[in-house]
């Protein structure tokens, strides 16, 4: 019997630190990660890193994650960036390097937080307990020294 392939991903869920993770490389666990269909984007194709999102999330009204000023959005809900190999037909998906998971972790590190304007959303970068008090979620168990980082 053939070992499934896996791949090491980086999870970015609304309030909260992302989180490095292996799963098997197939479209069911992909949909699991995002909690529905998936739509991929490439917001960085010099770096060979897709972000991966649920295609319908601010649809269904999921809390809004990450302002990512690249490409003018908000991603809403739980999505995840995977490395991005090329192939004869375009790209696949594929683990992130040590160098685009640390560099990932330090560009998502701080949880966004969004106010409505007139003119639009305002973006704040909080953390964890901070996010969870203003959403009204019950405080996470988190240490002094996770908060820190």
């Amino acid at each position: 019997m053939m070992e499934e392939e896996k791949i090491r991903i980086l999870l970015v869920q609304p309030g909260k630190h992302p989180v490095e993770k292996t799963i098997p490389h197939t479209l069911k666990t992909l949909q699991e990660q995002v909690q529905g269909n998936i739509e991929i984007a490439y917001p960085w194709p010099d770096q060979r890193i897709a972000l991966v999102c649920n295609d319908e999330s601010k649809l269904t009204g999921q809390p809004l994650n990450r302002a990512l000023p690249e490409i003018q959005d908000i991603i809403a809900g739980d999505f995840f960036l995977c490395g991005l190999r090329d192939t004869d037909d375009g790209g696949e998906l594929c683990s992130l390097s040590p160098d685009q998971m640390e560099r990932m972790k330090e560009r998502f590190h701080e949880p966004n937080l969004f106010a409505r304007t007139a003119t639009g959303f305002q973006c704040f970068k909080t953390t964890p307990t901070v996010y969870a008090e203003l959403m009204g979620h019950p405080r996470p168990k988190i240490t002094r020294e996770q908060e820190e980082r």
